[in-house]
């Protein structure tokens, strides 16, 4: 005899919730959570100190929410709010009512509680929430739902539309990932068969270590390039064409379309409308090259893997969908684009205004602009300050800096204070080399490195409230969020702070060019191009850069011979 669906349902649920409730600590085995007990203050937030009670709710529902409220607590996430999540329980428990088949969190869809939420706040003030109000209740109930599919669900890893490291500790990742806090979409990507198949390569790449997290964010956008295109021309088979010898044909026309094809150009924010470079062009070309060649290569167990047996139908002629030699376009376009130098001159006057980025926002500097001396209010990013700072004096990589351990700083053997004459290195710095396995890691720093250093650690212990003695893990940690300090600023919330201070100053330099701090990787092939002027053999700029070779600091000694002879610079 057949389980009737509603007792199948609480079976399953309870099931499920148990699980999640398996040793919890006391403290979070509760159906109430009050913001005013020591250890829950830590992660409970409501501006009048609101009591979340969950006793009306089904008993798995109520092991849900005690589970989430414990791992943001050891997750070091201030996220909770008390006040929201007791309307998300009484929506919850209406919904239970007329619905007695859901008794989980992860029975409806993300628009379902939505919509059942709507029609609550409907219901109690006669009319439509405000757009900010349901953002907020959303993006609460947006935390839990996600974490409980993952937590709930047998399939791999690789088989979820939604890829998030904080949900998911079984997607490969290093100790140290410059993109830790973001996650991947892949339900954007259409059709169906691309979908599952871009997601199986890339969890093969992945687990061979062929691709690290950071690189799977790149993945996902040279994907959805394709897909649009797949789309356009309806594409509805892996194989992409009836007749393989039209391959090269379809080949040729993907390039076509990128060349053609225009970023979107958002709503609101930072415009990104503008042709593809030629760089990114050839960086989508080879993403697909390669996925098409593991495929072909994988064939059955893409198959077997995605369900869909048409990946059977892929040849040899897939494998081959671009010649080396367009595909060795994107390495010499590359070798052009890094001969990016900034002059001394410029770089003192982007060394002069960076204080502004510090500076309190209640407190204000005068700046000379075309001439004239202006009055502008600081920014209020001392931490984002020193780390452009630091990039500046050692030429590390960005993500190098903000991933830097909360002490980088071990001492030279033999070397101290006094037996360093002005201007030499006392002190070694350990930094994150997540872009080259097997580099080198630390480099030998100056007085002044030192003492950015040690005024950052100055800040985080007293931002965070620690001790003389009290560490992080990151010298440079995000600030929401991150009550233990074990998340670390991205790249590009870096970034977007430092353009906002190159739209403030708008500095150029002598040929007219803008002069944009967050463009910092200039920073490091300007530090290269001075160690070489200045007589730096090139195996030691090598060892100080982190290469594995000297080819990529031959690029920059190539640079300074342009530089010094005036030559111009040929890009393919």
């Amino acid at each position: 005899m057949t389980e009737p669906p509603r007792l199948h349902a609480v079976t399953v649920a309870a099931a499920r919730g148990q699980a999640l409730a398996a040793g919890l600590p006391a403290v979070f085995a509760r159906t109430t959570f009050d913001p005013a007990d020591p250890v829950l203050a830590e992660v409970c937030g409501s501006s009048s100190r609101v009591v979340l009670r969950t006793g009306q709710l089904p008993l798995a529902m109520q092991q849900e929410v005690s589970w989430r409220v414990a791992t943001c607590h050891a997750n070091g996430e201030r996220v909770i709010s008390t006040s929201e999540w007791n309307q998300w329980a009484a929506v919850a428990a209406g919904v239970v009512r007329h619905r007695p088949e859901v008794r989980s969190f992860a029975d409806l869809t993300l628009a379902e509680w939505s919509a059942a939420w709507a029609r609550a706040f409907h219901a109690a003030h006669g009319r439509l929430a405000a757009a900010a109000t349901r953002e907020r209740a959303e993006t609460a109930m947006r935390g839990m739902l996600p974490r409980l599919a993952v937590h709930y669900s047998d399939a791999p890893w690789w088989k979820h539309d939604l890829w998030c490291l904080r949900f998911d500790p079984r997607i490969p990742h290093r100790d140290h990932e410059p993109h830790g806090d973001a996650s991947v979409r892949w339900d954007n990507i259409a059709p169906p068969w691309l979908r599952e198949g871009v997601k199986f390569y890339t969890h093969l790449q992945m687990e061979a270590g062929q691709l690290t997290w950071s690189t799977v964010l790149q993945v996902h956008v040279f994907a959805a390039r394709f897909s649009e295109f797949a789309v356009a021309r309806g594409i509805g088979h892996p194989a992409l064409v009836d007749d393989p010898s039209q391959l090269r044909a379809l080949a040729l026309e993907f390039r076509a379309f990128l060349n053609q094809w225009r970023r979107e150009r958002p709503a609101h924010g930072r415009a990104r409308g503008g042709p593809l470079n030629a760089r990114s062009v050839a960086r989508t070309l080879r993403f697909l090259g390669n996925f098409y060649r593991l495929m072909n290569d994988c064939r059955a167990d893409a198959a077997t893997a995605t369900g869909d047996d048409r990946w059977l139908a892929l040849t040899d002629s897939h494998a081959r969908l671009y010649r080396s030699g367009e595909l060795s376009a994107e390495r010499s376009i590359r070798q052009a684009d890094e001969r990016n130098y900034i002059s001394d001159t410029g770089l003192t006057r982007m060394l002069q205004y960076v204080e502004l980025l510090g500076l309190p926002r209640d407190q204000a500097t005068t700046i000379t602009c075309d001439g004239r001396d202006a009055r502008v209010a600081g920014l209020g990013q001392p931490a984002m300050m020193r780390a452009w700072l630091i990039q500046a004096l050692t030429g590390r990589r960005a993500a190098e800096v903000l991933l830097m351990d909360f002490d980088p700083l071990t001492a030279i053997p033999g070397v101290g204070p006094a037996t360093v004459p002005e201007g030499g290195m006392v002190a070694r710095l350990r930094y994150q080399q997540t872009k080259i396995d097997g580099a080198p890691a630390t480099i030998l720093v100056g007085a002044d490195v030192v003492q950015i250093v040690r005024e950052q650690q100055a800040w985080v212990r007293q931002r965070w409230g620690l001790g003389p003695e009290g560490e992080v893990r990151y010298l440079f940690p995000k600030l929401a969020g991150n009550r233990k300090g074990t998340r670390t600023w991205v790249t590009s919330h870096y970034d977007g702070v430092l353009r906002k201070l190159s739209a403030v100053l708008a500095l150029r330099d002598a040929s007219g060019r803008p002069l944009s701090y967050s463009h910092s990787h200039r920073l490091r092939h300007t530090k290269a191009t001075t160690l070489l002027n200045a007589g730096a053999p090139v195996h030691v700029v090598q060892r100080y850069l982190g290469h594995r070779s000297p080819e990529m600091s031959m690029r920059y000694a190539n640079h300074r011979e342009l530089h010094q002879t005036g030559g111009k610079l040929q890009v393919a």
